[in-house]
């Protein structure tokens, strides 16, 4: 890699793979070609990069802060000799209106001056910093604006990714756990497992490993010192709600688990004292719900993560392990970093 200038116009020649290893090297080639007397006319630095075979996104970052510095002494910077592969590097993190520049055309031919008389109005002067002041920061409201587009696309992407990625966790899960009961809190499921990717986890095994027909898991907010229903399946609307929502004197069995730290446990809810003033009874027999099981999720310490409710069709017998998937879900949210704002909207 080299750097040479020209009379009147300053020529960079940057070859290779430019990677974060070369990124000091183009500073200090890019910093030479501004250092160079500027006296006179405006000129131009051009970067040719005919010969450069990798051209990585802190390159490209370089050259747009080398930019910045020739606009602000008057200069102009643009790259040349870019290939299809330099180009779309350069296009896409959003500098190609600002490097993949024409070249400036060739100087018009002198007109002789005009007498101020012959003017229609009188001529505002403009001094040359001024007109500098101004180009600049309409280039920064371009590039404030080129930025946010770019980060949103980016954030885009990341969302699509983060989405595909909770996907294909979930099959996966779903597969372990027709084998593996434990699968939830399993090392390849938990190392790589967010918050939201944890609660779709523990839904699966309340539905693969409790078999329950239903099932509501509600995290606990520390702050405010309530459940938020994150995740339900079985439960919609009124009756979701008749479930989780409690009166005056008669608290919903999800809070009353909470509350006293104990899972609660009923067989026949419409022969249960716990329920019989409960604001959902009917809707619930009226579903076919015959029995309920809610379990508070507490880490060893005994701090409370959540509530996990399981609603079944049948009485005892009840099928599935009810009680296990309540201990790995929560061991699950135990591995989860502690949040402080809230758990979200219901999913």
């Amino acid at each position: 890699m080299d750097g040479s200038s020209s009379i009147g116009t300053g020529v960079v020649v940057l070859s290779g793979d430019l990677d974060a290893t070369r990124h000091e090297a183009v500073q200090l080639i890019l910093a030479a070609a501004l250092a160079e007397d500027h006296q006179g006319p405006p000129r131009e630095i051009v970067v040719d990069v005919s010969a450069v075979r990798l051209l990585d996104a802190g390159t490209v970052r370089v050259l747009l802060r080398a930019a910045e510095a020739a606009l602000d002494t008057g200069r102009l910077l643009r790259v040349t000799g870019a290939h299809d592969g330099i180009r779309r590097v350069i296009e896409a993190a959003g500098a190609g209106y600002r490097l993949l520049q024409p070249p400036t055309p060739p100087a018009a031919v002198p007109v002789p001056p005009i007498p101020v008389s012959a003017l229609p109005v009188s001529p505002v002067p403009v001094s040359l910093a001024d007109d500098r002041i101004g180009v600049t920061t309409r280039r920064r409201r371009v590039d404030d604006r080129q930025a946010r587009i770019f980060a949103r696309l980016q954030q885009r992407v990341i969302e699509t990714e983060v989405r595909a990625t909770r996907r294909e966790l979930g099959e996966r899960l779903r597969e372990r756990l027709r084998t593996d009961p434990r699968a939830l809190v399993a090392a390849p499921f938990l190392a790589v497992a967010d918050r939201p990717a944890v609660f779709d986890g523990i839904m699966l095994a309340a539905a693969i490993v409790g078999a329950a027909d239903a099932c509501v898991l509600q995290a606990h907010d520390a702050h405010t010192g309530t459940l938020h229903v994150v995740r339900h399946h079985g439960l919609t609307g009124q009756l979701l709600r008749s479930f989780v929502t409690g009166r005056p004197g008669h608290p919903a069995a999800p809070q009353t688990a909470a509350a006293i730290g104990e899972p609660i446990i009923v067989d026949d809810i419409a022969r249960s004292p716990m329920l019989v003033h409960h604001p959902g009874l009917d809707r619930m027999l009226a579903a076919g719900l015959c029995a309920v099981r809610c379990y508070p999720l507490r880490d060893d310490v005994g701090r409370l993560h959540g509530v996990l409710s399981f609603q079944y069709r049948t009485t005892r017998p009840l099928p599935g392990d009810a009680e296990l998937v309540a201990w790995s879900a929560a061991h699950a949210l135990t591995q989860l970093p502690t949040r402080t704002n809230g758990y979200g909207p219901v999913q």
